[in-house]
């Protein structure tokens, strides 16, 4: 019975390390710290929602184009391998107040939900610059938000098209 287990145990490690590629986190992740805070930088392309999102957009319809589904069965690589690029990093950028210097943290995750640039992330990550408030000096402006793949590409966030506070569930563009 304990080799048995044993076999299973093996079997299981070897399936879930087979289908994994790896990847290293903390090289990525510096490597988005040094492109966003390089000075030749511009990180004023991640005021742009800013603009907007201020506006009340709750629950508003959003078309967006999607892929038709597939029926293609994918094997444990296929799946990883389609996956990957689907995941992306929801990022604060913000100033250390005891230091002075700007950080960057990895707060969230983004999906994205449509070929033409449409993700879905949490509503309580968009309520972080208070998105929806109706009040445009009410924004939060002194953090920055953006979103970075795991190939370590920066994407702005251009606007907050939709959102529902009771699901938890925000759409951006």
């Amino acid at each position: 019975m304990k080799r048995i287990l044993t076999l299973i145990s093996l079997s299981f490690l070897f399936s879930f390390v087979y289908a994994q590629d790896y990847i290293d986190e903390p090289k990525l992740f510096e490597g988005i710290t040094k492109q966003v805070l390089a000075s030749n930088y511009d990180q004023s392309k991640f005021d742009k929602v800013f603009e907007t999102a201020h506006l009340n957009r709750k629950n508003i319809k959003v078309a967006i184009k999607t892929l038709p589904p597939s029926s293609k069965t994918l094997s444990k690589q296929e799946i990883f391998k389609k996956n990957k690029p689907d995941v992306y990093r929801f990022i604060r950028l913000f100033k250390n107040e005891e230091t002075g210097k700007q950080l960057i943290e990895n707060v969230a995750t983004a999906f994205p939900i449509s070929e033409d640039g449409f993700f879905c992330v949490n509503y309580h990550m968009i309520k972080l610059f208070e998105a929806g408030s109706g009040d445009s000096t009410k924004t939060n402006r002194t953090e920055k938000y953006f979103l970075a793949d795991y190939d370590g590409n920066i994407l702005s966030i251009d606007s907050v098209c939709s959102y529902n506070e009771e699901a938890d569930v925000a759409i951006i563009f």
